[in-house]
């Protein structure tokens, strides 16, 4: 029980590190492959509004502007109503 937390903070912390260092996309397949590692992972959030903040369009609308959190809501959702079908 213990690894599996240690293991998901220094997961979280080489996917924020990710998010300042790598590009939008090896960041974006990190956090997704993390939706699938753990059970609930609700870090899929901190990450996004950091690439929100780099990457995103703050001229454009709504959903130009947080396009990685609403992707990464919807991700969420996907992952989670498919493990409750599926047994992972």
């Amino acid at each position: 029980m213990k690894k599996d937390i240690i293991f998901r903070i220094i997961y979280d912390l080489v996917v924020l590190l990710a998010v300042f260092v790598l590009p939008w996309w090896l960041s974006s397949i990190l956090v997704i492959l993390g939706l699938f590692l753990f059970r609930s992972f609700y870090e899929i959030f901190i990450p996004a509004l950091a690439m929100d903040s780099l990457y995103g369009n703050s001229g454009g609308s709504f959903v130009l502007s947080n396009i990685f959190s609403i992707f990464a809501v919807i991700l969420f959702l996907l992952s989670y109503s498919i493990k409750t079908r599926f047994s992972f």
